[in-house]
């Protein structure tokens, strides 16, 4: 019949509301503090997105990355944990978003500068104390010394224990000690110095005497002569442990000395086997 209806136009859109679609998700990224933040590392991670892959955008091409500092987590001495959120954004401002963490660790022990420095002293006195001195190389660390690249500050302590002195001769001793280095993060370096109270010098006779000179007895070409009984002392051996004995010549005791001269040699002996030597000449003139 030749009727026709009023015209109509209508569009038809294609939009897109489809976010990116991660493949592979930002992935936590854990490093060894260097002390500096570990700044080129952490660009790094950044730069790759995390590690993550995103498709291609089938409608709008490529996809554009952000990346946001969204928590921070403060740790031990220069370490921490960042958590950033990754963005994937098409052309057509549909986002996808995913967090990941970059985490700085430090597992490194404190790096040794100086070893602990064994120490050797001659007993002080009688009693085989040497305290300033121990007490000193305690405080002083035996020269133990460490730097850490991670840690701004170092704990220090030792072991020291009165129980763990070992007794050697006469009042000698030692004791080891470790010392320990700590940093903020409880990463331990350790090493051991020797602490030694030692005894190396020889007993001193106290009265050694000069030449003994006597005329011989009336009518006789001898004579008894007194000898003293000697006495020594030593830095590290009580008097009475001190053991002296004659190495050479006649027993006085009792004994007639002819005219002439006689010697006579004595040895004093430390519980440490130091030893002096003393020797007595005796004279007897001729009536």
């Amino acid at each position: 019949c030749g009727n026709v209806s009023n015209s109509t136009i209508a569009k038809f859109t294609v939009r897109d509301t489809t976010a990116p679609i991660w493949t592979v998700n930002p992935a936590n990224e854990i490093v060894e503090c260097d002390g500096t933040g570990n700044i080129a590392q952490l660009n790094a991670w950044l730069a790759a997105n995390g590690r993550g892959t995103v498709l291609t955008d089938p409608c709008n091409g490529n996809v554009t990355f952000e990346h946001d500092l969204v928590r921070e987590y403060d740790r031990c001495s220069n370490t921490d944990s960042v958590v950033y959120r990754f963005t994937a954004r098409d052309c057509s401002g549909n986002t996808s978003t995913r967090e990941a963490s970059f985490i700085i660790r430090d597992t490194r022990a404190p790096t040794i500068v100086s070893f602990a420095r064994d120490t050797s002293l001659s007993c002080a006195n009688l009693s085989g104390n040497n305290d300033v001195e121990l007490i000193s190389w305690l405080n002083q660390r035996a020269g133990f010394n460490t730097t850490d690249a991670c840690s701004d500050v170092i704990n220090y302590s030792n072991d020291y224990n009165v129980n763990n002195w070992v007794r050697g001769c006469g009042n000698t001793k030692y004791i080891d000690v470790t010392f320990i280095a700590k940093d903020d993060c409880g990463n331990t370096t350790t090493d051991v110095g020797r602490f030694a109270i030692v005894d190396n010098e020889r007993p001193k006779f106290l009265n050694c005497p000069p030449p003994i000179v006597q005329d011989a007895e009336k009518d006789h070409c001898d004579a008894y002569v007194t000898v003293p009984k000697l006495v020594a002392t030593d830095n590290c051996t009580q008097p009475d442990s001190i053991v002296i004995t004659q190495i050479f010549g006649p027993n006085p005791v009792q004994y007639r000395f002819p005219v002439g001269t006689t010697i006579l040699k004595y040895e004093a002996r430390d519980l440490c086997g130091n030893r002096d030597t003393c020797t007595i000449k005796l004279v007897v003139n001729d009536y």
